[in-house]
């Protein structure tokens, strides 16, 4: 997926429009359109557990700094594990311990459904 993305001519188109919309209008009227409420990456972590210097690791997660969303959400995966770190601002998201375990929930949910469409599908054949 990653090989995919890197091949793509996205991050290059986003490059040159922005870069226009900088020079043409300026750094307010270009930064207009770009204010994001929610912003929501994945990213695919090692399919095995690694280790550093000897020390195996147990955990990954990675989190954006300083951006003025209410909401960030971020998913990597390791070893066969799927992490989700969230960063909220607390004045827009009171309670984001809530908020992470109904996601968790609601993935449980998703995890069960597709269980079971799976081995449906496998008795019909």
């Amino acid at each position: 997926m990653m090989n995919r993305r890197k091949a793509s001519m996205e991050s290059y188109f986003s490059y040159h429009i922005g870069r226009f919309f900088l020079n043409a209008f300026g750094f307010k009227v270009a930064s207009l359109p770009v204010k994001p409420t929610m912003w929501f990456s994945n990213m695919m972590g090692p399919q095995e557990e690694i280790s550093i210097f000897g020390y195996p690791v147990a955990y990954l997660g990675c989190s954006c700094f300083g951006q003025t969303v209410a909401l960030m959400i971020h998913v990597m995966s390791y070893a066969e594990n799927l992490n989700f770190i969230l960063s909220t601002d607390d004045d827009v998201i009171s309670n984001p311990h809530e908020l992470c375990n109904d996601l968790e929930q609601s993935l449980e949910i998703i995890k069960v459904a597709a269980i079971a469409k799976k081995n449906s599908e496998e008795s019909k054949d």
